[in-house]
Parts: structure tokens; sequence; C-alpha cells
């Protein structure tokens, strides 16, 4: 059977897209597994030994039955549900990884007395009657309420008591720690919302990769300003904490214009005025964590992409406060070989190419500068629409003639950007 010849159609009525349709989903293509004799390279069948220079007869067709099966789940697959296993490379895996994301666990008719004895106990702070249920009905602590995405974990978290929550977490897996509900938030938002730092460190224990996971808007805990400052304060480390990806939270908070009153609107200025500043201060502290840091250190937590990644959104506050006691970070490179200026031209970004004239006579060592294509400025400049071509030009023309000192140099360029 040639993998090409597959359609979604003709194994699934409908692709997958998440928690509704997926039992739907998994039968259907189960059966289809069945007929076709490749359900045992999904469920348990392991990668055979590979022999020889050519590997040997039977690792070639596990490799072909495995390809087969794992073609067929991707094209079975919406785009989202794509993304979490589109660079995996067995069908088991996949599988697996598909069933984590989209099998929530419910509480049962039969567990309703369970739950609101659970419940009873988190109300009352308990601890021991909650620990009898859920030594006897472990799967309740992370089991869906009713018709919401709920679970009597949220309630505990909100409840704020540090022992119910150890017991809760000495049941549960990292895996069920990282299910989101129907916003897209970990029970790790939920404690960032709580504004409770004690909780929060005992999930991070658990399962660091939480620091990172994003809600369906975007949003990963530490954005939560006033509880993302409290808890760096004493453990400024866990910013540089990465996930299987290597996103950490100094990479996230530098694709985040919202975090900075600079790319806010009038509107919203009075009311995210007290963010902006938790925002600032927690900007400040991992400027200082990274000016301790090796160069091998802020290559393995990102600094490096982080510093690019807000070049290219133009998140001049970002880019002030960790240049400030960084300075060799100006000097870092994307894939094209280009710094920070060149991107800021490529996407767009007057204000991060302003900053250029605050670095004295410095800013000469930039102009010539060329990409790995041998772009320098003006050729990037060049590629952009008329308008803000003409923009970037007048920069341009002020930098080759400024002979001016720092402030001078500055104030001419916010009058052209």
């Amino acid at each position: 059977m040639e993998v090409n010849n597959i359609c979604s159609s003709a194994i699934v009525a409908q692709v997958l897209s998440g928690k509704d349709n997926y039992e739907n989903w998994r039968a259907c293509i189960k059966y289809y597994f069945l007929v076709r004799d490749l359900w045992d390279v999904v469920e348990q069948a392991p990668e055979p030994l590979k022999q020889g220079k050519g590997y040997g007869a039977d690792f070639k067709a596990w490799r072909k039955r495995n390809l087969t099966a794992l073609h067929a789940i991707q094209i079975s697959c919406d785009p989202s549900m794509l993304s979490y296993i589109r660079n995996m490379t067995t069908a088991k895996d996949a599988w697996k990884t598909l069933a984590q994301r989209c099998a929530v666990a419910v509480a049962r008719d039969a567990d309703r007395t369970h739950i609101l004895e659970l419940l009873k106990g988190i109300k009352e702070h308990d601890l021991e009657s909650t620990k009898s249920v859920l030594t006897s009905h472990t799967h309740l602590a992370n089991a869906v309420i009713g018709d919401s995405s709920f679970t009597a974990f949220h309630f505990a978290i909100f409840k704020g008591q540090l022992d119910m929550i150890d017991e809760f977490l000495s049941t549960m897996s990292e895996e069920h720690l990282k299910k989101q509900d129907r916003y897209g938030r970990t029970v790790l938002h939920h404690a960032a919302k709580s504004e409770n730092t004690k909780i929060a460190q005992s999930l991070i224990r658990k399962n660091r990769e939480l620091l990172t996971f994003p809600d369906n808007g975007g949003d990963i805990p530490l954005n939560y300003a006033y509880f993302a400052l409290d808890l760096l304060r004493h453990r400024p480390h866990l910013a540089f904490v990465e996930r299987g990806d290597g996103i950490n939270a100094v990479t996230v908070l530098s694709c985040q214009p919202s975090a900075f009153l600079a790319a806010v609107g009038i509107k919203q200025i009075y009311d995210l005025k007290v963010t902006h500043v938790y925002a600032h201060e927690l900007l400040l502290l991992m400027s200082k964590t990274i000016a301790v840091f090796d160069a091998a250190q802020c290559y393995r937590s990102s600094v490096h992409q982080a510093m690019l990644n807000a070049a290219q959104w133009g998140m001049t506050e970002f880019i002030v406060e960790v240049i400030k006691p960084n300075l060799d970070l100006l000097m870092v490179l994307d894939e094209e070989r280009r710094d920070i200026f060149q991107i800021a031209v490529a996407h767009r970004q007057e204000k991060v190419f302003g900053l250029i004239y605050g670095l004295d006579a410095t800013k000469y060592l930039f102009l010539p500068y060329t990409d790995r294509n041998s772009n320098n400025m003006l050729h990037l400049v060049g590629q952009l629409s008329p308008s803000l071509r003409l923009s970037f030009n007048k920069s341009q023309v002020q930098l080759c003639k400024c002979k001016e000192n720092y402030n001078g140099s500055r104030s001419a360029s916010l009058s052209l950007l």
C-alpha cells in the first residue's frame, strides 16, 4: 500500500480538531489501522534494531509500516492538531501525544459522591479527608467537573492551601499538570491569577515547563506581572528555564509589546500603568541576571534569540534595559547574519532603528555591516514600501552627516522617526 494514495476522507469522516471530536476520530482511525494490520505499530510494536550497513529486513518492513501509519495520522488532523506532532518520527509517539492532548478525564456519575466529598474537604481544609479520597480515587485529582473545564485541583489552588496542593501533586504526573482548560490555561496560570507564589513554586518544582505554556491569548503565567515579579525576586533563574522546544520566559517577553506602555493605546495606558511598572522591574531583574551569565549560559538561555525577537517586534524598552549592563548583546546576529538594527529595518521597526543614535561613535560600526547576502542597511531600506523607505532614508542621511554629540543626535532621531 503506497502512502501517497491515502487521503483523509478515506480514513476518517472528519479530521481531528480537538477534544470535542477526539473519541469519534480515534474510533475511525483505529479501525483503519486494524483492517490494514498497522495497529501494532501504533500501539505497542517497538522499533526493531538496525542491523548492518543497509539495516535488516525487519527494520525496513517496520519503517514502511510506521511511515504509513504516521502519514495517516498526520493527514487526519487539522493544522492546529498537526502542529503537536509534525516533528515526530513514529506513529506511536504521535498517537500518544494526541491522546494526551485530547483525552480529558471526566467525573462519571458514580464519582459524584466522591467529588463532593473532595470539594468539601478542600473547602473545610480537611487534609485527612482529602488524602483519603485521592488515595482511593486518584483519577479525581484531574477529572473535569460537570460541563466546565475546571477540576478539584483548581478549587484547591484558589483556596490557597499549600499542604493541600502538595497532596494533590503527589498523585499527579507532569503530563497532568500540562493539561489546559478551554481557555488554554494551565494550573500555573490559575496560581498566577491568585498571586500565590508559594503554590506556584510547588507547581514549578513538579514541572518547570509550565512557565512557558501560553494560553489561547498567547499569555504565559509570567505575563501576570505582579505574580512574575514576586516569584523572580526570589528565583530569577526561572525566567530562563526552557521547555522542550527551547522557549523560555525571556524569549516570550521579548515578543510581547503589550507588556510595555510604548506599544499600548492611549485608552489603555491608565489601566496598564501599574502593570507596566511591574513589567519594567521584571525586565530589570532579568537584565541583572543576564549580566552575570558567561557566554555559554547566554546562549543556552536563549538570550541572543530574545534580543533578535525584540528587534523584530519593536521592543525598544526591552532592548535598552538589557543592553545597559550587557553591551556585548548589541553584536548578536540572526541566521541571515543581520544585527538588531538591520532586523529593525527589515521589519519596519523605526523606533528600534532609532536607538542607534544613542551609541555615540559606536554607531559607525554598524553602518557598513552586511548580512549573509551582502546587504547593508541601505539595501534593506530599498526593499521597503515607498513611504517607509522615505522615513528610513532620512534617518540614514542623518547618520551619514551626524557629527553631533550623543544628546544632539538622539533628539534629531526623534524628530525624524
